[in-house]
């Protein structure tokens, strides 16, 4: 069962357990939620404001900005463009697919590599042949040493309820081939199971067990409620993190939530990728609506922005 006494948790994750919990694995919880809200919650990932037609496929229209610290960052920094660059490792490490975006139509694509490899490109399709090739940008993360740039791709129109098959890198040095499934269409009410889990700390081994056993029982993504590590600036224990997700993490999104252990930190917001402001947010999943609070701020003034925008 989740402990209510770690802060910065993800309000997604109480309405899980409200709605109904099939099976509990150590400190997590798999959900099962069937018909939980009404199907007219979710809306469809369209255009700029006003235009509600349908993103083309490709790489989404968004600017990437550099990641910074603090409670309510500027964000005026625009990441590094795409360029054909190797530097000393340019081989993606860390592989993992986050949400920023509509999960039914829209996926995001972060890896690390060395500072001077700025090469940015997904290449993904229908089949493990691919087909489309895309670009994003790079920036780079506070506190690593050896693989200190962050890569970031984000994809657009994508069809819901679709296999879609991909690999990341640069000419010369591409990942191996993964494969990741969009999210049901807005309102679908299909059983849907998912990971909810959080205070791994410094205990990377048996987050990769929880890992595991929600695999077996068909998540289709994770909700972590925060605290993934004892320290959010410290870099060698988010590769920990990271070490202990490879062959899951590659496939199956996972949306973070801000806990008292990432401190705002530069390095939780480089290496993760959130929807809105990525400190409060909220994301639609078929037929069910999950709001992201943090808890963690200080002040009147900080929390009746998060008021407003419940409102």
């Amino acid at each position: 069962q989740m402990r209510s006494t770690t802060r910065g948790r993800l309000a997604a994750a109480m309405l899980a357990v409200a709605l109904g919990c099939s099976e509990s694995v150590g400190e997590s919880v798999v959900s099962s939620v069937l018909d939980s809200l009404p199907a007219d919650s979710a809306e469809a990932q369209t255009g700029p404001a006003g235009d509600q037609s349908p993103l083309a496929l490709g790489a989404c229209p968004d600017t990437i900005y550099v990641a910074e610290a603090g409670e309510m960052p500027q964000y005026n920094t625009v990441a590094d463009g795409h360029v054909e660059v190797l530097g000393a490792q340019p081989t993606p490490r860390h592989v993992h697919l986050p949400w920023t975006g509509a999960p039914d139509t829209t996926a995001t694509l972060l890896w690390r590599t060395d500072s001077q490899t700025l090469g940015s490109t997904v290449q993904f399709g229908l089949s493990p042949d691919f087909g489309t090739e895309v670009y994003g940008a790079s920036f780079l993360v506070d506190g690593a040493d050896s693989i200190p740039r962050v890569h970031e791709v984000r994809l657009c129109g994508l069809s819901p309820d679709t296999t879609y098959y991909y690999r990341v890198g640069v000419e010369g040095a591409f990942s191996p081939g993964y494969s990741f499934t969009t999210g049901p269409p807005p309102g679908n009410r299909s059983p849907t199971v998912f990971l909810a889990s959080g205070d791994s700390r410094d205990s990377p081994g048996t987050w990769r067990k929880i890992m595991s056993a929600a695999d077996a029982n068909g998540a289709e993504f994770r909700i972590f409620t925060g605290d993934a590590v004892a320290t959010g600036s410290n870099v060698e224990e988010w590769d920990e993190w990271f070490d202990a997700g490879t062959g899951f993490a590659e496939s199956v999104p996972t949306i973070m939530g801000h806990g008292n252990h990432e401190y705002y930190a530069q390095a939780y917001f480089a290496l993760h990728g959130m929807p809105g402001n990525e400190r409060y947010f909220s994301f639609d999943y078929g037929n069910m609506h999950f709001v992201a609070l943090d808890d963690e701020v200080y002040g009147d003034e900080a929390w009746q922005a998060q008021a407003d925008w419940l409102a």
